[in-house]
């Protein structure tokens, strides 16, 4: 029997473009059935509503509807960080540490040089009327791979996962693959999240 432990920073994050009424609704700025101030937000464009309504939106059928169920509930890239100075990931077989020139020499597939590329290239327009909710978790955890057959250095690898954000930055992320086998998930802990929106000016506002 040999043993596959993969552990490390865990990097889940999901996204999705949303109106302005939801956003104003989502940063209680006006309750759902409330119209005054979305025709005055129109003309200005500016945040010029306070966010008198805070301690209820978590309690909206808007929030349960995208944030609960479309935004937690789904993920478009969820594996281990991975930046310019590698994966931050460790391994181990069987009880013995890979060393960290042995990870760094893993194979990586799909793996394209622009990803690791932070510059922004593309900036939304003020005028553009895109408003974009965001979900993004931090965490530690770890994967196991079980088999009957002997370790295989040159079956071990990484696969390489990338996501274009709307600003034009890159996320990344890598998950382990050997042979096709899959690795199990054994849980994460010290988990910490943001969910936020992105106003067309690129303006952050945290929910």
């Amino acid at each position: 029997m040999t043993t596959i432990t993969v552990q490390g920073d865990l990097y889940e994050m999901n996204f999705f473009e949303i109106g302005m009424d939801e956003f104003l609704i989502l940063t209680g700025r006006i309750t759902e059935d409330e119209e005054a101030g979305r025709e005055a937000y129109r003309r200005t464009h500016q945040l010029t509503l306070p966010r008198r309504f805070d301690d209820e939106v978590r309690n909206t059928e808007l929030w349960s509807e995208l944030v609960e169920d479309k935004l937690i509930g789904d993920s478009r890239i969820n594996g281990f960080s991975y930046d310019e100075s590698g994966p931050r990931l460790y391994i181990e077989v069987d009880g013995e540490d890979l060393t960290a020139k042995e990870v760094l020499n893993l194979p990586v597939h799909n793996f394209e040089a622009a990803a690791l590329s932070r510059i922004v290239t593309s900036k939304l327009k003020p005028e553009d009327e895109t408003y974009t909710l965001f979900f993004e978790s931090w965490n530690k955890g770890s994967y196991t791979l079980e088999m009957d057959e002997e370790y295989d250095p040159t079956k071990l690898g990484l696969s390489i996962e990338n996501q274009t954000l709307p600003d034009g930055s890159i996320r990344s992320v890598v998950n382990p693959t050997y042979a096709g086998e899959d690795f199990e998930f054994n849980g994460s802990d010290n988990k910490c999240y943001g969910i936020y929106i992105e106003t067309p000016d690129g303006e952050r506002h945290k929910l």
